[in-house]
């Protein structure tokens, strides 16, 4: 996944499973058609509500695009794990480097990956110090943990990645 849908649908598969481990409760599909992931969390709840448990949702596969300096605040505090990618339109590294990145970030499911177009959200050059593009910022628990910008060479940045997500799952 390279792109955000336009429509930005998306559709999540989540098997959850009853008190006993030898009942599981088919797998679920939800789809959720919104701007942000706002939506997909309200969408969530409400069904977790329904069946009286807790959907735990592996979001690591999922890029969501962030499109306000309110929502990515919001996605960081949200998130323990948190990798932003801040890209502009027309850069061509950005783009080269976007499928990459979605790739790696396959290996951990538990990191939230939050997509942001700098030309759209213009505040996050104060905000996060954004001099150039691509940048790639990790966050554990709302502190920036890895910050790699423009050209970013992949297995140094695998490294710190599990480095730092080693550490945070041994606490």
């Amino acid at each position: 996944m390279s792109t955000m849908p336009e429509n930005r649908q998306s559709i999540f598969k989540k098997e959850i499973f009853s008190e006993s481990p030898l009942i599981p409760i088919p797998v679920v599909t939800i789809k959720i058609v919104g701007p942000t992931n706002a939506n997909i969390e309200l969408s969530i709840n409400a069904f977790s509500n329904m069946l009286g448990q807790e959907i735990l949702l592996t979001i690591g596969e999922i890029m969501i695009e962030l499109s306000t300096l309110d929502e990515i605040n919001s996605f960081i505090e949200r998130n323990p794990l948190t990798f932003l990618y801040f890209s502009r339109m027309n850069c061509g590294v950005c783009h080269a480097l976007l499928p990459r990145v979605e790739e790696m970030l396959k290996n951990y499911p538990r990191i939230a990956f939050g997509y942001i177009k700098v030309d759209e959200v213009e505040e996050t050059a104060g905000r996060f110090s954004i001099f150039t593009v691509p940048v790639l910022l990790f966050f554990v628990e709302g502190k920036e943990s890895i910050r790699e910008a423009r050209f970013v060479h992949m297995d140094i940045l695998k490294e710190k990645l599990n480095k730092i997500v080693q550490l945070y799952e041994e606490k």
